[in-house]
């Protein structure tokens, strides 16, 4: 053993601590999101025994190869590479938010030879920026210092030290590689990079050949307005069932905004469904004139929201803090690509779990749309990440008002419920209140505009949280979701009549894959294939079997099997 330590042990403690810095630095994105969303101490100190086992295997290879000299090159290569992608990884975390991932990399695909000459002076000012501010300065200071002092530790204690970080950083790797789900590649920069760049080419090359199937609008001639609402704002959440939303009965103050607005202001709707239990179901009928019937053609084939309304005049927008590729992947991605301007400020990719955002990061972006001067009109759709799965990532800590000694307080009858699973639903209770907040932010920034304006609140899908049975997740039957409109006061004053229709239509059974006729009415439009028998607030609407995924919908909650 001691043959073995004096054999490979015997780098210089200098050398070990820059690389330990450098280490720490191809993994800061880890340990940011960590203190951002989670503060596991646990994981946070694997971490940096994961780092610190990192700059000792750097230091072993370096030893290893000294007299060499066929493979030193090859190891110091390996290790230089390392450095500039674990210098890249730091910079542009500290610089953007996000480390190396498939969003950095997805920016580097879309960007020419000159908007990066004309990116690299502001970088470079960026970067002197941070070195020179107070944490910057400190920083640089504390690592001066500790490459000063780290020789005056004895060799022992500095071997045992290694040793000891090194074995506890196999120990947490083992760990995490057995117990994630994706991401396993996030420790090591090299192959995060490498892996991240095939992923996104990948995408962008499927992501071409379906753009290539969509049609141009049908009909074109037949888009007319009469502009009633000058701003059109689609918020479509994620996984929000009717049943958890105090609006609906539930006994938590999970949505204490909408319920105070829904006095005057805000109509809820009483009766509305999904037309099935996936967004990859759902989005092409919300976002298009497909409708949730059997027997329909392809999804590209249907005109779309975002085409018609920009033939209607409006400026269309698109942003999401959902994916655009990925495991959860839907067509989102691709009709967001139809819209005048298109923002993703949070993950690119559902495996770029690093640089997930609140659904607040949404909000600067449609204030700065409904801020803009040159376009008075303007259809924004957002799309939220809502109550996703991993429900405890969808909010900030303080917004985690519920507890889990709340539900069990309400729900003494669940004889499958424990602390555990009474948890996780008060951490779906708190993203659905902080969705709530979120909406309150958006009626407060178009609440006083002189412009008609309108917001529409729908969610893809519901989702069971425990509430009937031992599951969490989704199934058939989790179609009942929310439906929310408001009306600023510009807007209730010039269309009393839309108003009236409005609230007439509130307890009416409708599918949200008819939502496009309800838009296309509440904006003063007619077109071609618009159905105001479909049209929720039209005289004209006429209840008619929902579907769930080609199954007939029932109020029960129930499906048949359609029949010809």
């Amino acid at each position: 053993m001691k043959s073995i330590i004096t054999k490979y042990f015997t780098f210089s403690p200098r050398i070990w601590l820059i690389l330990f810095a450098v280490s720490i630095l191809s993994v800061i994105d880890i340990l940011g999101y960590y203190i951002e969303h989670d503060y596991d101490l646990p994981v946070m100190a694997g971490l940096i025994c994961f780092a610190s086992l990192k700059s000792t295997l750097f230091c072993m290879m370096l030893t290893v190869t000294r007299h060499r000299r066929a493979i030193r090159l090859t190891a110091r290569i390996i290790i230089g590479l390392f450095i500039l992608l674990s210098v890249i990884n730091a910079v542009t975390y500290s610089l953007y938010g996000f480390g190396i991932s498939r969003k950095l990399i997805l920016i580097l695909f879309e960007s020419d030879s000159r908007e990066m000459m004309e990116f690299i002076p502001g970088l470079i000012t960026a970067i002197t920026d941070h070195m020179f501010n107070t944490a910057g300065i400190l920083t640089i200071t504390l690592l001066t210092g500790t490459v000063l002092l780290i020789r005056r530790i004895p060799p022992t204690v500095f071997t045992a030290t290694v040793i000891t970080a090194g074995i506890c950083g196999t120990a947490y790797i083992v760990w995490y590689a057995a117990t994630v789900g994706w991401g396993k590649t996030n420790h090591m920069i090299t192959v995060r990079t490498a892996s991240y760049s095939v992923s996104v080419y990948k995408s962008l090359s499927r992501m071409r050949q379906d753009l290539e199937r969509q049609r141009p609008l049908l009909y074109p001639g037949t888009a007319r307005s009469d502009h009633r609402a000058g701003k059109l704002i689609l918020i479509i959440g994620e996984s929000a069932s009717r049943g958890h939303h105090a609006t609906y009965g539930y006994p938590l103050a999970t949505t204490p905004f909408i319920s105070e607005m829904s006095r005057d202001s805000m109509f809820v709707f009483t009766d509305a469904i999904a037309s099935a239990a996936t967004t990859c179901d759902n989005i092409p009928r919300i976002l298009s004139f497909m409708s949730d019937e059997p027997g329909q053609r392809e999804w590209y084939e249907y005109p779309t929201l975002l085409s018609l309304f920009r033939e209607l005049g409006y400026r269309t927008t698109w942003i999401s803090n959902q994916e655009r590729t990925g495991l959860w992947s839907n067509l989102s991605g691709i009709y967001s690509a139809e819209a005048d301007i298109v923002k993703y400020p949070g993950s690119e990719h559902s495996e770029d779990h690093l640089t997930d955002k609140y659904d607040g990061i949404l909000l600067p972006e449609l204030y700065d749309r409904l801020a803009s001067p040159r376009d008075s009109l303007q259809l924004i759709c957002m799309h939220l990440m809502g109550s996703h799965v991993q429900y405890h990532r969808r909010f900030p800590p303080a917004h985690a008002g519920i507890t889990a000694e709340d539900i069990l307080k309400i729900t003494p009858r669940r004889p499958w419920l424990n602390q555990k699973k009474a948890g996780t639903i008060a951490d779906y209770d708190n993203s659905i209140a902080y969705t709530d907040s979120i909406i309150n932010e958006v009626i407060g920034m178009i609440a006083g505009d002189p412009a008609p304006a309108v917001m529409i609140y729908l969610s893809d899908h519901g989702e069971h949280v425990y509430d009937t049975h031992d599951f969490a997740g989704r199934e058939p039957d989790c179609v009942e979701v929310p439906l929310y409109i408001y009306a600023n006061k510009a807007y209730r004053n010039n269309n009393t009549d839309i108003i009236r229709q409005i609230a007439e239509a509130v307890n009416r059974p409708f599918s949200t894959a008819d939502i496009i006729h309800t838009m296309i009415s509440i904006s003063g439009s007619t077109y071609e294939l618009y159905d105001s028998a479909r049209d929720l607030i039209s005289p004209h609407f006429k209840p008619r079997i929902r579907y769930i995924n080609d199954l007939e919908y029932t109020p029960a909650g129930q499906t048949i099997a359609h029949t010809e």
